[in-house]
């Protein structure tokens, strides 16, 4: 009793207390002896001046001074990170530090890679830095070091699941406990550890995704301490691996609020540099995850910017990439006729410079927009051209894309079954590759091909699989979207209307919230036209 007075009962104090009196074999009394004789050589952060948190302080001293040194150690080096949820293998990239690179290693490199023998040391090192990085390390001492910690009371184990490689999570107090004592020089050496951990998983892939996913919070604080101290390389770098050129787990896991942050920051950080092409490429990126997320007219600000700016240094590659992405956000917001122009002329620079991938792109977009018209054979004209270019390239997302292009053109000339064909070979590339939105969009589309068919049960599964992912994956608009299916369903199909219209209204709520007004409207009506039902004394 008088040891959980001196916790000021804390819940996690008491744990601790508990974990480490039958670690060490302790009597209560010894323990609270010991906490009472603690010295205070290690700061205690400001959350800790509460009542009873000062000897919760002293505890977790006590209870560290216990441990074995590599223990301590680790638990240490968790507080250098930027998140209480950590892997091990971030830990040991910790302790193994930046790769180093010897004048042999480049001249081994020099001698065995015909490119390299131009390149300078300066151009060269960074290169050999990011292979060394992308090598795997032994987690095996720190595993037993986070096991001694777990029984010690000072994190909880957190087991793989289908979505993420096993982690660990300092309590709130531990880790702002360990946090305290993290100097500059520790922080940066978590930020390599992290620049490490991107560069090891940086293709696209659901094991790769997987062993993110525990490490995202600690990875976009990493960004943001980056940003905050002058290590811009660093954020533009986590931009790159983590939205555009390496893993893009922030825009195929759905992430897009996260993204539009860091996009930020990395464009701050090119400009800053003097690196117009890298902040065109952060600005149109921006773009994408505004559109993402609904808010069309400021994605079109930031394409707007980076177009002018790929115009300026004469970039046409990019200048086709905006241009198409402009194109998007105006059929975004309705404007057909206006999207057919920015993708006509970004098609013609992309074939005129040979740009192959941008080519199938804007077929593809072509294609969406001919289909909008009601020209759908034309569309499909389109679809194929692009899906030919795709598989020529290895282009895996473009494919899976122009092949839930042709279910939607296929739905719309009365061939459903063809077009959940097309629609089930989009969703395997989908899967394949851990594209968790189009995964869910692809599940939206089957489901509502199977309520054309007159198969209700099972587009209600489809849209309920594709609901669950868009809202795991924090894709509002996608979420708005299957609500919105799922009203038609319960309206059009099974006459529950007061069913029906919550799912509309929960839609509407959040077409509202992002902003998406051209989807409002049709929302809108959909609720007037089911409240006249119901009103109209309709079956419900």
């Amino acid at each position: 009793q008088a040891l959980c007075a001196a916790l000021g009962n804390h819940a996690f104090g008491i744990e601790v207390a508990g974990k480490t009196l039958k670690a060490n074999r302790w009597t209560a009394k010894l323990l609270r002896e010991k906490i009472a004789a603690a010295p205070h050589a290690l700061t205690m952060p400001l959350d800790f001046a509460l009542a009873g948190r000062e000897s919760t302080a002293r505890l977790l001293q006590t209870s560290l001074d216990a441990l074995p040194d590599d223990a301590r150690a680790v638990f240490f080096a968790c507080g250098a990170f930027f998140a209480p949820r950590i892997t091990a293998e971030m830990i040991m990239r910790f302790f193994v530090g930046k790769p180093e690179v010897t004048d042999e290693m480049l001249a081994n490199v020099r001698s065995s890679v015909p490119e390299a023998a131009q390149m300078s040391d300066d151009e060269l090192r960074p290169q050999i830095e990011r292979a060394l990085a992308q090598q795997p390390v032994d987690v095996t001492s720190a595993d037993t070091a986070l096991t001694t910690l777990a029984l010690h009371g000072l994190l909880t184990p957190i087991p793989a699941s289908s979505d993420a490689v096993a982690s660990v999570r300092l309590h709130d107090l531990a880790y702002s406990y360990a946090s305290a004592q993290a100097d500059a020089g520790q922080r940066k050496r978590a930020l390599v550890a992290c620049l490490a951990y991107v560069a090891r998983y940086n293709a696209p892939s659901l094991p790769n995704f997987a062993a993110l996913r525990p490490e995202l919070d600690n990875l976009l604080r990493a960004a943001d301490w980056a940003a905050a101290n002058g290590h811009d390389a660093a954020v533009e770098q986590f931009a790159w691996d983590l939205y555009a050129t390496g893993s893009e787990y922030l825009d195929l896991g759905g992430f897009s609020a996260q993204a539009t942050r860091l996009l930020e920051q990395a464009a701050a950080a090119a400009g800053r540099g003097g690196n117009k092409r890298d902040q065109g490429a952060h600005l149109g990126n921006l773009g994408n995850a505004y559109s993402d997320l609904g808010q069309v007219e400021r994605a079109i600000e930031y394409h707007e910017q980076a177009l002018a700016i790929s115009r300026e240094i004469g970039n046409k590659r990019s200048e086709g990439n905006h241009l198409g992405n402009l194109g998007l956000a105006y059929s975004d917001l309705g404007q057909v006729e206006r999207a057919l122009e920015y993708y006509e002329q970004s098609l013609a620079i992309s074939r005129e410079i040979g740009d192959k991938r941008n080519e199938g792109n804007q077929l593809g977009n072509l294609g969406l927009a001919y289909s909008a018209l009601g020209q759908v054979e034309r569309a499909l004209e389109y679809y194929e051209q692009s899906l030919a270019i795709r598989r020529e390239i290895g282009d895996k997302r473009g494919e899976g894309a122009d092949l839930g292009n042709l279910g939607l053109a296929y739905r719309a000339v009365g061939q459903v079954e063809r077009a959940i064909e097309h629609y089930e070979q989009a969703l395997a590339i989908a899967r394949a590759i851990g594209d968790r939105r189009a995964e869910g969009s692809i599940l939206g589309n089957l489901g509502n091909a199977y309520r054309e068919l007159g198969q209700v049960e099972r587009a209600l599964e489809y849209h309920e699989q594709a609901l669950a992912i868009r809202r795991a994956i924090g894709d509002r608009m996608g979420e708005s979207n299957d609500l919105n299916n799922l009203g038609v369903v319960y309206e059009e199909n099974l006459h529950d209307y007061p069913r029906a219209l919550d799912y509309y209204q929960q839609a509407l709520a959040i077409y509202r919230q992002i902003g998406a007004q051209h989807h409002v409207a049709t929302v809108e009506r959909n609720i007037a036209i089911v409240q006249g039902k119901m009103g109209g004394g309709a079956e419900q």
